[in-house]
């Protein structure tokens, strides 16, 4: 039995020390990504204040909506892999973390409606940091009934 507790205790640690910290403010290096053709920039948030405490993990995204002002939405999650069910802006979002490889897998389902017709939307977020902390790269798929699209985001820590 003390065995099995020093054995878990140590699987803990490990997965603390071999998961990288995103905590900070990140700001959008435009240059550097790669956002694709036409509205997509968009949908890329500007600026991103990340809380990494332990196995809590919150983002605040700050995008610009449609007419130009700054939308900001936060999300809250853990990051071991549960599911957490939160209503956004954009509708309903069940969306699970997990460190992975020392970066951050970030999958997550929004349900929305527009014109009476409900809608999902499904993406994956992989983050990494580069090795000096100060740029996040994330590159994300998502699949939607528009079809399926691929950023790559790189943001410089502020």
């Amino acid at each position: 039995m003390k065995s099995r507790m020093i054995l878990f205790a140590i699987s803990l640690l490990s997965a603390s020390v071999f998961a990288a910290d995103f905590s900070g403010t990140w700001a959008l290096n435009k240059d550097k990504s790669e956002l694709g053709e036409g509205r997509r920039a968009r949908f890329a948030a500007t600026k991103l204040v990340v809380v990494q405490k332990e196995n809590a993990l919150t983002i605040e995204s700050t995008r610009t909506g449609r007419n130009g002002e700054d939308r900001t939405m936060k999300e809250e999650m853990t990051l071991d892999g549960k599911e957490v069910k939160q209503t956004t802006d954009f509708g309903e979002a069940v969306s699970k973390a997990h460190v992975k490889d020392g970066g951050l897998v970030i999958s997550t389902t929004r349900t929305f409606e527009r014109n009476g017709e409900t809608f999902e939307m499904k993406s994956e977020q992989k983050w990494q940091l580069a090795a000096d902390g100060k740029l996040l790269t994330i590159d994300v798929k998502s699949e939607s009934p528009r079809g399926e699209r691929q950023m790559k985001l790189v943001y410089d820590k502020q």
